[in-house]
């Protein structure tokens, strides 16, 4: 889920890194702009929330968000995640 400063929305997260993340949405979103991320981690009980900010957009819903202000612990959290389980989903 991605909020900005005038709508909220969902997201499918197409590529996941510990920078960041490629996603699609029916929205469109607007290069440079600044949004509050939650993003739900398959196969665990962790949810990343922090802030991100839209480095790439095609207009056609696709996007790249590179996160920003990540605490200690979900950075931590999503290095695991990504380490035990993104080769499996």
């Amino acid at each position: 889920m991605l909020r900005t400063a005038d709508q909220k929305l969902c997201a499918i997260v197409v590529d996941l890194t510990e920078q960041g993340m490629a996603i699609r949405s029916a929205e469109t979103l607007r290069s440079n702009s600044i949004v509050d991320v939650w993003l739900s981690l398959p196969y665990s009980e962790h949810t990343i929330q922090c802030e991100g900010k839209i480095i790439w957009t095609d207009g056609m819903g696709h996007a790249g968000v590179q996160f920003s202000g990540l605490q200690t612990a979900a950075s931590r959290d999503l290095a695991e995640w990504l380490t035990q389980y993104a080769a499996k989903v």
